[in-house]
This record gives structure tokens, C-alpha cells and sequence, in this order.
């Protein structure tokens, strides 16, 4: 995957190589203008190389991604793999009704991506999932959310991970593995301890079975 398509710089041609070299998705843009169109902070559309773009990417079996994208980039690029039956993603894109951040994704433009066969993924940059001191529990209320919105107009929910940033690995460090621990005790009915294994009882049976017979 790359991020921010503005490195074609006006060459088409640029696209075929990061085929070649692999890449699978493209992330329209980053920040501000540019060849391909507005970025999340910005008002401003697809330009008509972001149009081309998008069509060179369905020929080569590229998916389009709109996180990061303005609004108005974001409803030119779902029109346009619309008319071309085929599926965009946003990558790293939250719930803007549960975290009122620009670069976060309204609830019609979600259900757009997910008309037409897409995916949405949860980004785990703070500043994205809430404006005070974001948990683990406002992750899940981002995911919570886009499920609601899926099973209620779709009957369907599918989602990425987004990506990995320094402020992910703070979470982890302030309560995700704990977090999951006592969920699995509570699962257990707290008998789990870490690192321990699950006794595998078929196992024990069989291993008795053996000794049974080399006694007989």
C-alpha cells in the first residue's frame, strides 16, 4: 500500500511501476491539495488526473483509498467506482459520530463504501478516536458504531484494522493487554492466569488410554 498519490506527480505511467512493484492500494491523498484532489482539511474535490487515477487503478486491479480524503474527494470516488462497478476502501477511517475530527467518516459516506462492496478500517491515532484521553473502550465504541450502521441498513459488517502508530502502542502500554486478560477471565470464570495454556483434556484421555493398554 502507499500513501498519498501525489508522488505520481502527473504520470500515469508511475501507477504501472507500483504495480509492478506490488503495491495493491493507494491512498488518494494525505494533506492539503494536490494533483489528485483535496485532502481531509481541505473543501476542495478529485481533480481530472484523480478521476484518471482512480481508473488506472481499477484497470490494474488497484483499490482506492479514501482515507484522508476530503468530503468532496471522498463522494467523487465513490461515484466514480460506482459507475465502474467496482470497490473503493478508507483504510484508516473512524466514526465522525463518535469523534467529531475532520478526518474521521460520516455514517452516508460509510454506507456508500459498503453499497458498493468496500471497506472500512479504524485508525488508532488518538486524536481520531476521541478528544479526551482516548481508551480502549472508545476503540470499541468506533466499532461498535460502524456495526450498528452496517447490520441496520446493510445486514452485513466487515472492517480493517487500521494502521499501526506510536499512540496504538501507548494504549497497549496503559491498559489493551490487561484489558484483554481480565475479559478472558471473566470468559473463564477467572481461572486463567497469564501465560498459561488451556488444558487440552482429550489429550490427558488419550495419554491414559496408552497406559491402560501398555498395563493390559
Amino acid at each position: 500500500s502507499v500513501e498519498d498519490a501525489r508522488l505520481l506527480n502527473g504520470d500515469i505511467k508511475r501507477l504501472d511501476t507500483l504495480c509492478g512493484c506490488g503495491v495493491k492500494a493507494l491512498t488518494l491523498c494525505w494533506k492539503d491539495t494536490s494533483i489528485i484532489g483535496g485532502a481531509w482539511n481541505t473543501m476542495a474535490g478529485l481533480t481530472d488526473f484523480g478521476y484518471e487515477v482512480i481508473k488506472r487503478c481499477f484497470e490494474l486491479r488497484i483499490i482506492p483509498d479514501i482515507s484522508r480524503a476530503s468530503i468532496f474527494t471522498s463522494e467523487n470516488a465513490i461515484e466514480c467506482a460506482r459507475t465502474n462497478k467496482r470497490p473503493i476502501i478508507a483504510s484508516h477511517s473512524n466514526s465522525y459520530t463518535v469523534c467529531q475530527h475532520k478526518r474521521n467518516l460520516s455514517d452516508e459516506l460509510f454506507s456508500e463504501i459498503i453499497k458498493i462492496g468496500g471497506l472500512v478500517g479504524i485508525s488508532l491515532a488518538g486524536e481520531h478516536i476521541s478528544t479526551n484521553n482516548p481508551s480502549i473502550k472508545d476503540i470499541l465504541n468506533h466499532i461498535f458504531a460502524r456495526k450498528a450502521e452496517s447490520n441496520e441498513k446493510h445486514n452485513n459488517h466487515r472492517s480493517l484494522i487500521g494502521h499501526r502508530t506510536q499512540h496504538s502502542e501507548n494504549l497497549r502500554a496503559k491498559g489493551l493487554e490487561s484489558d484483554s486478560h481480565s475479559e478472558k477471565n471473566r470468559q473463564t470464570g477467572g481461572t486463567e492466569k497469564r501465560g498459561s495454556r488451556p488444558h487440552n483434556h482429550s489429550k490427558h484421555r488419550c495419554n491414559a488410554k496408552r497406559r491402560r493398554h501398555k498395563t493390559a
